[in-house]
């Protein structure tokens, strides 16, 4: 594991624990764009939803809004980084 991505892995840790969720999904859109293959990203959103969702609330009492969105957005964004070369 390189330097820069353990130190947004750390960065994104201290965000999920202690910065509110919205500062902590735009640190893990940026590192889903600046990484390859940030399947860290799936267990960051994991771990939002296990601390913090509640069941009942959200949208249509789905208790796994952050993590399914990860599992979607990770091969969306991977395929358009090799369309558009980024």
């Amino acid at each position: 594991m390189t330097r820069q991505r353990l130190v947004a892995n750390t960065a994104l840790l201290i965000s999920v624990l202690y910065l509110p969720w919205w500062i902590t999904v735009a640190l893990a859109v940026v590192g889903l764009f600046s990484f390859n293959r940030f399947f860290e990203l799936i267990i960051f959103m994991l771990v939002i939803d296990l601390l913090y969702g509640a069941p009942g609330a959200g949208f249509w009492s789905y208790p796994f809004l952050f993590s399914s969105a990860a599992v979607l957005a990770l091969p969306i964004v991977e395929s358009a980084k090799k369309r558009f070369r980024i």
